[in-house]
């Protein structure tokens, strides 16, 4: 299966997450480290979801207002790991929004690398210097995944949990 076609499964959300600060635990996005590491700076959230008969995939938000950095990536858990399929960036300090997105069967993606080399590929290309204002804030991030994969917004009341 492709990429697009996954994006354009149905989707059920499992669990919205919570918007949470530093460090990611493994068993929010289950790559091989114990954890990922990041400052404090670095807000995320990661949105469970199910997708046609045996499909378990991940949305992870990061969010650093202060560096202007924010990335909505799409994994599918696999055995106790997890697939980064697409990776969808904005860091103003060098370039404008693009996506990281695998050209591979997503079967056949590498499990437990952010960014494996054989299948991702970078669109559009590298550009230079950022044309657009970051104003990426965790409500319109929580939007944005939303629309570039396909899910239900959440109830008003879970929006900033």
């Amino acid at each position: 299966m492709k990429l697009t076609d996954v994006i354009r499964l149905e989707k059920q959300v499992q669990d919205y997450g919570h918007w949470a600060s530093g460090d990611i635990d493994r068993a929010a996005w289950p790559m091989r480290k114990k954890k990922l590491r990041q400052s404090s700076d670095w807000s995320w959230r990661v949105i469970r979801l199910t997708a046609g008969h045996d499909r378990h995939l991940r949305v992870l938000l990061k969010l650093n207002p202060g560096i202007e950095q924010f990335y909505a990536i799409l994994g599918e858990v696999s055995g106790d790991g997890i697939a980064v399929l697409c990776s969808h960036d904005l860091h103003t300090s060098h370039g404008d929004w693009h996506c990281h997105a695998t050209l591979r069967e997503v079967e056949d993606v590498f499990v437990g690398a952010w960014r494996d080399r054989d299948s991702l590929r970078r669109w559009p290309e590298y550009s230079g210097d950022s044309r657009v204002d970051f104003d990426v804030t965790q409500r319109t991030a929580l939007e944005r995944a939303a629309t570039l994969y396909r899910f239900n917004m959440p109830p008003q009341t879970e929006m900033f949990e």
